[in-house]
């Protein structure tokens, strides 16, 4: 896909627009995936930043593709904010991530109505019966906005992440078609 070809998913929110990546976006991805403070809670915490060809790749995969990967690019306010998925989908399941890279989009509950829009493409057009994501115990953000998502924390496993020397518990959380919020 060229950087001037019309992206092949759109989910339009009252606030927020979810789309297919595009090649403009590696720059700010970039640029997000390098700041300590957005990726605190990622699995990249504690590793230094993404480099700019693995960005560029991924953009070129996910962007060809719908599956087994559905990555999308958040917009807010005409501006590229964040970006999130569904990853490793199975015609039953799929991995779920969110993540909201301008800091000054973040508490605004832009990061609920990305993911509303994406659970119900997930539940609603690829027919998924469950959603499930992974996140730190010690994310009390993230774990709030998903369980007014409607996620529940399935398993605790301990120690699942080393970061700066610590080991970090994550939680396993799972979302069923039927409990999806209205």
């Amino acid at each position: 896909m060229s950087a001037t070809e019309a992206p092949r998913l759109v989910l339009c929110g009252k606030r927020v627009t979810l789309r297919t990546p595009q090649f403009q976006d590696a720059d700010r991805s970039y640029k997000w995936f390098a700041d300590p403070e957005i990726t605190r809670y990622l699995p990249l915490a504690g590793k230094g930043k993404l480099p700019m060809d693995a960005i560029r790749e991924f953009i070129a995969r996910v962007s060809g593709s719908d599956r087994p990967e559905q990555a999308v690019s958040i917009e807010a306010e005409g501006e590229y904010i964040g970006c999130g998925g569904l990853r490793n989908i199975d015609g039953e399941s799929a991995e779920f991530s969110i993540v909201i890279g301008e800091r000054r989009f973040q508490g605004r509950g832009i990061a609920h109505e990305a993911a509303m829009l994406l659970l119900r493409h997930a539940f609603d057009t690829l027919g998924l019966k469950t959603v499930w994501l992974m996140v730190r115990a010690d994310n009390q953000r993230a774990l709030k906005l998903f369980e007014r998502l409607g996620f529940v924390r399935d398993q605790l496993l301990r120690g699942a992440v080393v970061v700066d020397g610590q080991p970090k518990d994550k939680w396993k959380m799972t979302l069923s078609r039927e409990s999806i919020p209205k």
